[in-house]
């Protein structure tokens, strides 16, 4: 599953097809491509943040590995998470850990346990609910029915994230029905969204919650997520 891709479809689209927003020509096979692949990641990162991990979510991540791999960073994320998954699926001492990794570093029990919660207010520094309410409007316009089932705040780190991957899903549907407008749309509000909101606070949340983590799973979650989001470096691939 390659790391996400930044308008990197904006490339040739057979015959020069145009979108009718700036004059965007671009390649259809490589857009439907990197859209499966912002899908595809976008909702394994929510997943680590969404779930209190238990076997079965953790036996699948035995067969992630990464792909030819220009960045380092990514390699070694990912090579974190399926070696502590490998060990844990065999032990139920090593699973109880991994829960009790989870819950420190993302339900913000208390300030002298664990990071702060990983909510976008507490990152940006805002005490208006302003912020909330803008992101409950744009999930609603953009049908995004899932927040609910997560059952967690509309800044949460893992609601953000399962956004990203509705927009992926929205650009997919776009170009699928050859409605070249409305994909134009989604990738630019896909790429507004990550760079206002998760590239503005999740690598703080990285790198404090690094400084918590007791297990390497999370650390490679961790890891994976800031490179991920914070787009620094290439495109690396993974796979299941």
């Amino acid at each position: 599953m390659p790391a996400p891709q930044k308008h990197a479809e904006r490339s040739l689209y057979r015959g020069a097809i145009m979108t009718g927003n700036n004059d965007m020509i671009f390649c259809k096979e490589e857009a439907l491509s990197n859209a499966e692949i912002d899908r595809a990641t976008f909702r394994l990162l929510a997943a680590f943040y969404n779930y209190n991990p238990d076997r079965n979510f953790i036996e699948a991540l035995m067969n992630l590995t990464s792909g030819s791999v220009p960045m380092n960073g990514i390699s070694s994320a990912v090579s974190m998470i399926t070696k502590y998954a490998c060990e844990a699926v065999r032990s139920d001492e090593l699973v109880i850990e991994l829960k009790r990794d989870w819950t420190k570093l993302f339900r913000g029990v208390a300030p002298d346990y664990g990071p702060k919660a990983p909510y976008e207010q507490l990152y940006v520094n805002s005490g208006s609910l302003k912020l909330i309410s803008v992101l409950a409007q744009e999930y609603q316009c953009n049908g995004f029915a899932e927040y609910m089932e997560i059952n967690n705040r509309h800044d949460y780190i893992g609601t953000e994230l399962a956004y990203a991957a509705h927009l992926a899903s929205l650009r997919l549907t776009a170009l699928e029905t050859e409605n070249f407008e409305e994909y134009s749309k989604y990738q630019d509000m896909s790429d507004s969204f990550i760079e206002n909101h998760p590239a503005n606070w999740v690598g703080m949340f990285c790198e404090e919650a690094e400084k918590h983590a007791a297990t390497d799973f999370y650390r490679g979650v961790l890891k994976l997520t800031s490179l991920t989001v914070t787009a620094k470096g290439g495109s690396d691939e993974f796979l299941f």
